[in-house]
């Protein structure tokens, strides 16, 4: 199941944690720097357009705004796949004013296709949000009803489906071409400039599928303008229980796209604390929960060091992918 409410209360008690540290900062000789941050707005930049991401960390940002004391400003800044956002905050100066709100794949997958000047040793890890199964949608006027009939559908018609993505070297990028990899299909790859326009894209007759996370296409889907194809993640999701997974249907695809906050290697360890401690408590906080379950996020809290290893696992899982040749030819 991907409502990770448990997990989320699960890590109360690193919540605990963090503020006894955070204490012992304040009443350490020299900690007023503990004490006063943040003194002014903190920024979090979102290396995407408008979509999924950014909708994730606006419906955070009251919860952390109203624990931190200082207002929390979410900042798109599009472009290379999220290259230049990442960048951005990773030259940035690293006093915790300035942050990256970002899916793994701008330091799994985007170093793989541009040579990028940032790494995972540039960033320290604040903690993960959300934990999102991608969910493959076509339009409900499509030839085809089923993850089945699309199969066949593709595979009969080389290059004809027309699959929109959030951009070049995107996790809905990433899976479209892992799925062509596995299964020997055959599509047209149609970037866009984020996940909201893709879907448009898809409104629009531009493009006929779009794999991206349930919350941009839910709404569309109950109104009746999009069908649901396959959802890839190991199980079923609680608010689509009726659509199947790609593995129930005989395909290894799974993608759990995973968001979290970042700051700048060298953030003062003052600030990193009352950031950690701040998005902890707000994981911790079930109205502020409650906002993300109701925009179709599904919360999953990982405290700094479990965030940073799922960093890591994401690397290498794509280091992997990228070492094969076809997938590699297909991407680049």
């Amino acid at each position: 199941m991907f409502t990770h409410t448990a997990s989320v209360r699960k890590f109360g008690r690193m919540s605990g944690l963090f503020f006894a540290l955070s204490l012992s900062m304040v009443f350490a000789p020299g900690a007023r720097a503990a004490d006063e941050f943040p003194t002014r707005a903190i920024t979090i930049i979102v290396p995407a357009a408008f979509g999924a991401t950014t909708l994730q960390i606006q419906v955070l940002a009251p919860c952390l705004s109203n624990l931190l004391g200082k207002q929390v400003i979410v900042e798109n800044r599009p472009g290379a796949g999220g290259g230049i956002g990442t960048t951005a905050v990773k030259n940035a100066k690293a006093d915790g004013y300035t942050l990256l709100f970002a899916a793994t794949a701008v330091l799994s997958i985007v170093p793989h296709l541009s040579p990028m000047t940032y790494g995972l040793q540039d960033f320290v890890p604040i903690g993960n949000v959300t934990g999102v199964p991608m969910l493959m949608v076509a339009r409900a006027t499509a030839p085809y009803q089923t993850f089945e009939e699309f199969m066949v559908y593709a595979k009969a018609n080389p290059k004809l489906v027309n699959f929109a993505s959030g951009g070049h070297g995107t996790s809905m990028h990433m899976t479209g071409e892992e799925l062509q990899v596995v299964t020997g299909m055959d599509f047209t790859h149609i970037p866009f400039q984020g996940g909201g326009p893709a879907i448009q894209g898809l409104l629009s007759n531009s493009a006929d599928i779009v794999i991206a996370p349930p919350s941009l296409s839910k709404p569309t889907v109950d109104s009746g303008r999009l069908r649901t194809l396959a959802l890839f993640s190991e199980a079923r999701h609680p608010s689509l229980p009726d659509v199947p997974t790609a593995r129930e249907k005989g395909v290894e695809v799974i993608e759990t796209l995973k968001s979290g906050l970042l700051a700048p290697v060298g953030i003062p360890v003052e600030a990193q604390l009352k950031l950690v401690e701040a998005l902890a408590t707000a994981m911790n906080n079930q109205q502020c929960v409650d906002q993300l379950l109701k925009k179709n996020f599904d919360p999953l809290y990982l405290p700094p060091a479990a965030f940073g290893q799922a960093l890591q696992a994401e690397i290498s899982r794509y280091d992997k992918l990228f070492s094969n040749a076809k997938f590699a030819e297909r991407v680049k």
